[in-house]
């Protein structure tokens, strides 16, 4: 959190202020938490978002909670065979012994007894039980940043699944898809830089041989982009090259569900040969409404008519070989044309140059689960609001 604090320019004050929010306390040093070392956040197999934290002094933490319970943000502390437990905002189980803290959740009541059962379990691991042991944790450890993460692809939110996965051979399972990357936050944007990479040697060997095809972007569409769009891709690569990765990928299918039903799109992205952008505008229960604008290396206009005119889908190209796409004519013409409000010039310069690039709008983003809402809210005192995640292709 220190070194978190320097590179996001706190001062000492404004570091702890940010720690006084997180822990709900009026001086860090009081809570009994070691917040000199690392902070793990994670999710359990069972999906359950959770924070784990080294203690410095079990007894210093136990009467931490026992003032917040005094303010009615959490139950009385219980004791459990050497460990302390309590229920955090109504919501958040929290469990503690003189070694760590975790804090698990969002959950109802009758699921709590079951999370704090698995904090004991968590809680009583003796070495080499827990992830330290595990290969996630030698990646983890390899990685310099101050914000560190290994993650499954299939623990990530489903739009996001898709371009992670490209490349691997076909019916791959999501979980032997794993993501290493550093984070950062730049005023609002949380900066994703990564690999994708498999333990499973035949899948490992095709997401390295994916990766290697995509080209730093030269950057025709990144002022296309409007700040109001929920979620865009952005990859310099050969047409042929992405078709093949998109054959044998059914998420990266299913988000373009549509596109191939309204034109001849296969023979279209053979021409297909430099920057591509993919915009999702809105998700809906009917599908999604999207446009598509890529750099062609010779013309389409024998394969469609200039332009379609179809209310539902319209496809079309430009005098200087640039095909634009789109579920209405608006999204597929602002495609190809800059945005009157593009994106922050942030993220804009963190993706010239890049491969792979992807971007969402946080503040548009809704899923089920509000997964993304409640990480985003435990790490809110530490990075501030973050408005844009971008995730770029390392």
């Amino acid at each position: 959190m220190a070194g978190l604090a320097e590179v996001n320019s706190l001062g000492s004050g404004d570091k702890a202020e940010a720690i006084k929010d997180l822990l709900h306390v009026d001086d860090p040093s009081d809570c009994g938490i070691d917040i000199s070392r690392d902070l793990y956040f994670f999710v359990s197999p069972e999906g359950t978002l959770g924070l784990c934290a080294a203690v410095g002094s079990g007894s210093a933490v136990e009467e931490w909670f026992g003032k917040l319970h005094n303010k009615g943000l959490c139950t009385k502390v219980s004791e459990r065979r050497g460990c302390h437990f309590t229920i955090l905002h109504d919501s958040w189980v929290v469990g503690f012994n003189d070694d760590a803290i975790l804090i698990m959740g969002p959950s109802v009541s009758t699921e709590q007894p079951n999370i704090m059962q698995r904090e004991l379990k968590y809680l009583s691991q003796k070495e080499g039980q827990g992830l330290r042991s595990s290969p996630y944790f030698e990646k983890l450890d390899t990685i310099q940043s101050y914000v560190a993460m290994v993650a499954q692809a299939q623990s990530l939110p489903d739009m996001l699944v898709a371009p992670f996965t490209l490349g691997a051979p076909k019916d791959t399972d999501p979980s032997d898809v794993l993501i290493a990357a550093n984070m950062n936050i730049h005023g609002g944007l949380l900066d994703i830089v990564g690999e994708t990479y498999s333990l499973n040697p035949d899948v490992d060997k095709a997401l390295k041989a994916s990766q290697a095809l995509f080209r730093p972007l030269n950057g025709r569409y990144i002022n296309t982009v409007s700040s109001s769009s929920l979620f865009a891709i952005l990859m310099n690569i050969k047409g042929t090259d992405l078709l093949a990765m998109m054959k044998d990928n059914r998420p990266f299918m299913a988000m373009l569900a549509g596109v191939n039903t309204k034109a001849d799109f296969d023979n279209i992205l053979r021409r297909v040969d430099g920057d591509i952008a993919i915009v999702i505008d809105t998700i809906g229960e009917k599908g999604s409404d999207c446009a598509i604008a890529a750099q062609l290396s010779e013309p389409i206009g024998d394969i469609i008519s200039d332009p379609s005119r179809d209310r539902r889908f319209v496809i079309g190209q430009t005098d200087d070989k640039q095909m634009y796409c789109g579920t209405t004519e608006t999204l597929a013409l602002a495609a190809v044309n800059e945005a009157p409000s593009m994106m922050p010039s942030s993220v804009r310069e963190k993706m010239k140059g890049r491969k792979l690039c992807m971007v969402l709008n946080v503040s548009e983003y809704k899923d089920d689960t509000g997964s993304v809402e409640t990480l985003l809210s435990m790490l809110r005192p530490i990075f501030g609001d973050v408005n844009v995640v971008s995730y770029s292709m390392k």
